[in-house]
């Protein structure tokens, strides 16, 4: 079981969502329960829910990936 601060349930959410695996809350909750991360408050808030949803959103259509590509000259 993992033990973690809150920090740590944060960063592995965003990772989780900038994979382009998930496509809902749910399913990056259901991972960080299975990998052990105890869910706290965090992830009740609506700008929390916001945030990851344009992560999996940008993620899913490869605006994540383009994002960070570097432009050629």
């Amino acid at each position: 079981m993992v033990m973690a601060e809150a920090g740590n349930v944060l960063q592995r959410a965003f990772a989780l969502a900038n994979s382009g695996d998930f496509h809902t809350l749910t399913g990056i909750c259901r991972q960080l329960t299975s990998e052990g991360y105890v869910l706290d408050v965090h992830f009740n808030g609506r700008s929390m829910k916001r945030q990851l949803r344009n992560m999996m959103a940008a993620a899913s259509d490869g605006g994540a990936l383009i994002a960070m590509e570097k432009p050629i000259i």
